[in-house]
């Protein structure tokens, strides 16, 4: 997956930022506190899988390409 197929598309409770695929919906999230989308556009962030539901707790990172 490459960063320009992601979009933000809010925050979680924690206020870190959720990220969501444009074609397949599946959304992302950080788990450090204070990273922002910027960051994770600049690959200064690590993403995680969360699926379709925003409500799943965090599993596997995911390895994005520039």
């Amino acid at each position: 997956m490459t960063i320009n197929e992601l979009e933000a598309c809010g925050i979680d409770w924690f206020g870190r930022p959720l990220c969501r695929h444009k074609t397949t919906g599946i959304y992302y999230c950080v788990l450090e506190e204070g990273i922002t989308f910027h960051d994770v556009l600049k690959g200064d962030a690590e993403l995680y899988y969360k699926g379709r539901d925003r409500e799943d707790e965090p599993s596997h990172p995911v390895e994005l390409m520039k």
